[in-house]
């Protein structure tokens, strides 16, 4: 068994190479799978890739997740690509890709870096530690910046976030050398919730965070990172490391939290993408993305993605029940306690406890019209220049007469309007825009909102009042309040129950007490082994060692510069250049000496 990609990009554009870091794959340029052998043409916008799966005695296995990577001209230009279904009659889907280039003044935030260090972590401490020396480095003077570490319990750096400079940096830096996997589970919800309450109401909150596993609750957390993020002042990114990271668990958070996801096995693909999430952190907030299309029958006039959401109808037909009553008279009560009563009546019904069951039962609940067009995204998301952001459409039936032509981006910021045109282009029939477009509604719908929590009834009532929630519907009620503006709306069980956690794995040392914000009934001076068996030390794993790359030497470098930007002179500096320091003194006194210049005491370092 066998599973292969067609990539085809936009006619004109040049497909360069396919790749896979995680299995063996048969590459194909110029055609894709249903081009015929005999064929001659060669088309550079098209190519295809195919891995064999490995097959045992009972099943065929992938292994791993199957990564492809596609290099080709002309990734970074918006492009919008419209299709033509096969077999309904007058629909079309469209699909948006969106690659903003702006030039805005940067931003000021509040940047929290929120880090797994739950046992099974214990082989990527390293690599994270490397990561983030480069990542603290890399922050603009002036932001407010915190890390906040989580396992079983949670703790921050400094009880609110500090302003970047010379001293916090050392500190922060100095921190990072203590970081080690020894704080169990992954109770990341409590540490995300403790993130908002600590943060600046003053500036616009970044959230950065860093995990190897998933959670049990992740819809709670979910829930939490929509709400706090509802207001456009809280962002919230992810970075899944290594390869049994949950991808529901970090997609889902980037999309309720306004930001996006990146997952990394290497260590060099790790530092990459950690400061791409900075640079995010650090874009301006953009907001009100509004998308339109342009018919080629029109002049100035757009047709609205997405038009108003239809009136529901809600054509109820309540009738009054009518409640037998009467007196029981005294002999009929004492007869019916003398008989016997079975213990297991097959026609018994179990009473509902909700007085008002019987009554919603007979009542027509309101149908919502389906609207004309359906955009998914149904809000388009914070736009970053270099993540690609797809955006759907599947199409108004009634407007198949007119052919697109372009579409509109428009979008407020600080600095005033946005916006940007895109030429449409037609790839002819097809399925494949209108599945994407289709799962990515049913996503919205699944997670509780999309075009269904935005649709009014007759009175002009959101559709959403009647508290239905499944594990493919999800219809919340209306809720008051926020976590930056008072007490957050968050339910006690969340954070106080035990939740289910993966257990922690044999290399964890016990957990690390908390800082600020909570305690620890462990005692952290003695890891559990030691409390068991009285013993003085204990067996840990050995220290992975960093692949020393040119990519790696250049890190390594960045990490010895100094807050003003130069280097200190030393043998650790020496080593990342790979230099004699010795026959560099020689050289350097011989220089000072053809210029007359005096070589002090210490030379180099002089006085």
């Amino acid at each position: 068994m066998s599973i292969t990609v067609d990539v085809q990009m936009e006619k004109g554009m040049v497909l360069r190479e396919l790749e896979s870091p995680s299995h063996w794959v048969k590459v194909s340029l110029g055609r894709v799978f249903s081009t015929p052998a005999t064929s001659s043409t060669f088309e550079p916008s098209q190519a295809s890739a195919s891995v064999i799966l490995q097959q045992n005695e009972t099943s065929v296995v992938l292994g791993q997740d199957f990564v492809l990577l596609i290099k080709a001209d002309g990734l970074d230009t918006p492009c919008a690509l419209l299709e033509t279904h096969p077999t309904i009659p007058n629909q079309r889907a469209l699909m948006a890709s969106l690659v903003p280039k702006f030039n805005l003044r940067p931003a000021n935030p509040e940047v929290v870096f929120v880090i797994d260090r739950s046992g099974s972590m214990w082989d990527k401490i390293p690599t994270l530690k490397s990561a983030f020396r480069v990542m603290l480095k890399s922050l603009p003077v002036g932001i407010c910046f915190n890390i906040c570490s989580f396992g079983n319990a949670y703790s921050f750096m400094w009880p609110t976030s500090q302003v970047y400079d010379a001293s916090s940096l050392k500190e922060a830096l100095a921190f990072v050398d203590t970081v080690d996997a020894g704080m169990g589970g992954t109770e990341m919800l409590q540490a995300v919730h403790a993130t908002v309450q600590n943060r600046h109401n003053s500036k616009h909150l970044n959230v950065l965070i860093l995990t190897d596993g998933q959670i049990f609750d992740q819809d709670c957390l979910f829930d939490f990172v929509r709400e706090t993020a509802a207001d456009t002042t809280a962002r919230f990114f992810t970075l899944g490391i290594g390869k049994e990271v949950s991808h529901s668990l970090i997609e889902g958070v980037a999309r309720a939290g306004n930001g996006f996801c990146q997952s990394v096995t290497s260590y060099e693909a790790l530092i990459r993408k950690v400061v791409r999430m900075l640079k995010g952190a650090l874009t301006p907030h953009v907001n009100d993305y509004k998308l339109e299309v342009a018919y080629d029958t029109e002049t100035e006039c757009e047709f609205n993605f997405v038009s108003e959401t239809e009136s529901i109808s809600d054509s109820e037909t309540k009738s009054n029940e009518q409640v037998g009553g009467g007196d029981v008279s005294m002999e009929e009560k004492t007869r019916t306690l003398l008989q016997p009563i079975s213990l297991y009546d097959e026609n018994f019904q179990e009473p509902d406890l909700d007085f008002n069951a019987k009554k919603r039962a007979n009542e027509k609940l309101p149908t919502p019209s389906l609207p004309r067009a359906i955009q998914a995204p149904y809000n388009i998301p914070p736009l970053y220049p270099f993540i690609r952001t797809n955006v759907f459409l599947l199409m108004d039936p009634q407007l198949s007469e007119k052919t697109p032509k372009s579409l509109k981006l428009s979008a407020t910021s600080i600095d005033g309007p946005l916006e940007l045109r895109i030429p449409i282009c037609n790839i002819g029939t097809g399925k494949t825009i209108h599945q994407l477009a289709s799962r990515k509604a049913m996503i919205e719908l699944e997670e509780g909102h999309g075009w269904l929590s935005h649709a009014k009834d007759e009175n002009g009532n959101n559709f959403k009042h009647f508290d239905v929630e499944t594990k493919f519907s999800h219809i919340p009620t209306a809720r008051t309040g926020g976590v930056s503006g008072g007490a957050p709306n968050v339910y006690p069980h969340m954070l106080q129950a035990r939740k289910k956690t993966r257990d922690p794995t044999k290399q964890a040392r016990g957990f690390t007490p908390r800082l600020y914000g909570g305690t620890s009934n462990w005692d952290h001076r003695t890891t559990p082994m030691q409390r068991m068996r009285g013993s003085t030390s204990v067996a840990t794993p050995p220290t992975p060692t960093l692949p020393k790359t040119p990519l790696a030497r250049m890190y390594e470098l960045i990490q010895l510069q100094t807050f003003e930007g130069s280097w200190m002179w030393s043998n650790e500096l020496f080593d990342v250049l790979e230099c004699d320091m010795s026959a560099t003194i020689m050289r350097l006194a011989t220089l000072y000496a053809s210029t007359n210049r005096t070589i002090e005491p210490g030379f180099p370092h002089g006085e």
